[in-house]
């Protein structure tokens, strides 16, 4: 993908939650996403983190988890700065498809839910709870 290219173009907060759960399928298939790390929980996180990122509105797909935090506080540090699609896409499959974090882990103690198998233990393991 250019960096410049619009994948979501000026689409509505349901349409971006629904093109962003066919791009996370399309990557798969491509091998961007390990398949270790591929279930509901992390798919939902990756759309409703783009839907957030792109239109500043959260709701969709359950959540919000701690993967999702991560991603959204990532908007309140770059609020006034231009970011790509592809940027954006980049950092939530990152933090969403990706292992467990300490980028992520510091959310343990926000209201979150809806976290992926595994997500709740790592996180104490990382903070040493």
């Amino acid at each position: 993908m250019d960096k410049h290219e619009k994948i979501f173009n000026d689409l509505k907060h349901s349409q971006i939650l629904a093109r962003a759960l066919a791009l996370i399928n399309e990557m798969l298939a491509e091998g961007r996403i390990a398949k270790k790390y591929f279930d509901h929980y992390r798919k939902a996180a990756f759309a409703n983190s783009i839907a957030y990122l792109l239109t500043g509105a959260s709701g969709g797909y359950g959540g919000p988890s701690m993967r999702e935090h991560a991603c959204s506080a990532y908007r309140s540090r770059v609020k006034n700065k231009e970011m790509s699609e592809t940027d954006m896409i980049d950092l939530c499959l990152s933090l969403c498809f990706g292992p467990m974090t300490k980028e992520i882990a510091i959310f343990y103690n926000d209201h979150h839910f809806d976290d992926p198998e595994g997500d709740l233990e790592a996180a104490q393991r990382i903070l040493g709870l």
